[in-house]
């Protein structure tokens, strides 16, 4: 599972981001995380992917501050690339 989280940057610009854990991270995104009963998937580094319990956890303390708790990392997902670039059909 992936995390994203769309923000009011400082900006007054909204911004969507993918959430990870952080690190050292080279080359594209390779880990395919699909969606839409597999007909769309996206690619996501691989300390970007949550077990639910995890996800459960950011989840609620989301709801409870309203920011994404201290110690994970913000990815900017882009939403001007165009949609197949970021998000593609499923094989």
């Amino acid at each position: 599972m992936t995390i994203e989280c769309r923000r009011l940057d400082d900006d007054g610009e909204e911004r969507l981001y993918v959430l990870g854990h952080g690190g050292p991270r080279s080359g594209e995104p390779t880990v395919r995380i699909e969606f839409n009963d597999g007909q769309n998937h996206t690619l996501v580094y691989p300390d970007e992917v949550f077990d639910f319990s995890e996800a459960g956890d950011i989840f609620f303390s989301y709801f409870e501050t309203e920011r994404v708790p201290d110690g994970y990392a913000l990815r900017l997902f882009d939403l001007d690339a165009p949609y197949e670039d970021q998000r593609g059909t499923a094989d």
